[in-house]
């Protein structure tokens, strides 16, 4: 059941996160404004603060995909075998050591994709920052992806926009190339 409720963000459509978040940072009817300001910290409005709009939709994105990475982990940590688990043991390793030793490198190759899938879906943020600031105050949250939004459909600069999308799949595309081969040690695609 405890499962089940916390996968619930990952599946929600984004617009209906966005909603909902937006709700939680409107000030007038935020419960968690109402509950911050009951108890004497008040908390500024996160999305019209320039220097914290930015880290409201940081927030909220990591809220919506957190369960994703962590089923990825799970999945992960419940493929260890016992046995360098065990051995481990008998020979006397601490926490530390057992986690650095064992536990994270049987894990490190779904960290990576894991790292690669939310680099992918950050691309995908569009509908986040269009309901929770519009790009703004000003222009602080006005990513890639929005900015070629705008330049499409506010000042039909097609092409501009087709150019700016290129560029951001393809820096997108190079970048996850490169993670790939420095985690894989240069050996992949050799």
């Amino acid at each position: 059941m405890a499962r089940t409720v916390f996968l619930v963000p990952m599946v929600l459509p984004p617009i209906a996160v966005g909603i909902l978040w937006r709700v939680m940072f409107t000030v007038d009817i935020s419960p968690f404004h109402r509950f911050m300001a009951w108890i004497g910290l008040p908390v500024p409005p996160l999305t019209t603060d320039p220097d914290l709009a930015l880290w409201a939709i940081v927030l909220v994105d990591t809220w919506e995909w957190f369960p994703f990475t962590m089923l990825m982990v799970l999945a992960a940590l419940q493929m260890i075998p016992d046995s360098p688990i065990e051995a481990a043991k008998i020979d006397g390793a601490g926490e530390i050591q057992m986690f650095r030793h064992i536990l994270l490198p049987y894990i490190a190759p779904t960290l990576v994709v894991a790292g690669l899938f939310r680099l992918i879906d950050s691309i995908k943020a569009f509908p986040l920052i269009f309901i929770l600031t519009e790009g703004g105050p000003g222009s602080v949250t006005e990513v890639t992806n929005y900015y070629s939004f705008l330049q499409a459909f506010n000042f039909s600069f097609l092409g501009y926009s087709s150019a700016i999308t290129v560029v951001l799949l393809s820096v997108t595309v190079l970048l996850s190339w490169g993670i790939i081969r420095m985690s894989a040690g240069g050996s992949m695609g050799d």
